[in-house]
């Protein structure tokens, strides 16, 4: 049911609808499914009811897999600790004879304090430090790490982070909120900005979707109109009548069930484009991003400050990546 969380790794095997996988995939907008689509235990139904077959459940689930990779590089040794436990046998040879000796020694300059000097030898001398105290220390850093969002899965890569040139970003959800909202509307033929805004805000009320809920975000603070005969299309959008005129609002895979021609009108600094139209003619396009968090110009800045260079890698158009790049000062990245 929208709103439930999928149990289990499988597949759709009946209905449409929306998934939001943020939680493993950073991604803030939702995911079509139809019949046949993967489904990833831990991700949300957000529009229709799913009914699923089920393929892999418990430990065989990708989230299962996500954990096993935390507690692996929770529980790997680091390089230091391996060595220190393989020399551990010839080391403890030689400090008992190094401890014996000095025993003697003292025993001959001072026997009252030949027994704390011995058990001051031992102490000092012990690896216990090498052994204990750093896995510890990687431990508490890998699950701060994970408390901050970063997935560590392999504990022993910190130790390298001394000699790190270059930290890559992802960047939905990385270096934006993971929040969608409206950029730009943009009108064609005789329809208006205002006007698309309303009948869009209108329509997209009525729905869950974080992109109808950007919309209606947007529009919120405008006279808004009744809307009745809605029709939900998961993974593309909806359809209903505002104050007697029948409005889409949706991608370009609903104008296109519609039989509506679409136009691409390409925004850079927008990560997706919404189609509106109106009486079967299409009036216009939103534009959505994602916005940039508040604290991403500053760390990128003190990365630089460090030394480092910093990249990034998106699976996202682009002309988007190039220019959220260009805005934080990042001169290396790929879309």
């Amino acid at each position: 049911r929208p709103g439930d969380a999928v149990p289990a790794d499988g597949v759709v095997a009946e209905g449409e609808s929306s998934v939001n996988a943020a939680m493993l995939t950073g991604e803030s907008v939702p995911e079509g499914k139809y019949p046949g689509a993967p489904l990833v235990a831990g991700s949300i139904n957000v529009e229709s009811p799913l009914v699923m077959s089920v393929q892999k459940v418990g430990q065989d689930t990708m989230v299962s897999s996500i954990v096993r990779l935390i507690d692996q590089a929770q529980s790997q040794k680091p390089k230091v600790a391996e060595l220190a436990d393989r020399y551990a046998q010839k080391f403890v040879i030689g400090l008992l004879v190094i401890t014996a000796l000095v025993t003697l020694a003292w025993l001959w300059i001072d026997p009252a304090k030949a027994f704390w000097v011995a058990v001051a030898v031992l102490a000092i001398t012990c690896p216990c430090s090498l052994s204990l105290a750093t896995p510890a220390a990687i431990a508490v850093a890998v699950g701060r790490l994970t408390r901050s969002g970063l997935l560590v899965t392999r504990g022993y890569a910190m130790e390298g982070l001394a000699r790190a040139t270059h930290v890559v970003f992802d960047k939905t959800g990385t270096l934006t909120d993971g929040h969608l909202v409206l950029q730009h509307t943009h009108a064609l033929a005789e329809f208006s900005a205002e006007q698309l805004l309303i009948w869009a805000g209108s329509l997209e009320r009525q729905t869950e979707h974080p992109v109808g809920r950007a919309i209606a975000q947007a529009a919120a603070a405008r006279q808004l109109l009744p809307v009745e005969a809605v029709h939900n299309f998961p993974g593309r959008g909806m359809v209903g009548k505002v104050a007697g005129h029948e409005i889409a609002v949706g991608n370009d895979r609903l104008l296109a069930q519609l039989g509506i021609s679409s136009v691409t009108e390409p925004l850079p600094t927008a990560d997706l484009a919404v189609w509106v139209a109106v009486n079967g003619q299409l009036a216009g396009i939103l534009y959505l991003s994602d916005s940039l968090r508040v604290d991403a110009k500053a760390a990128v800045d003190e990365i630089k400050a460090l030394g480092l260079t910093p990249v990034i890698l998106s699976g996202d158009q682009p002309a988007r990546v190039a220019y959220m790049a260009q805005s934080l000062g990042i001169t290396d990245a790929q879309g």
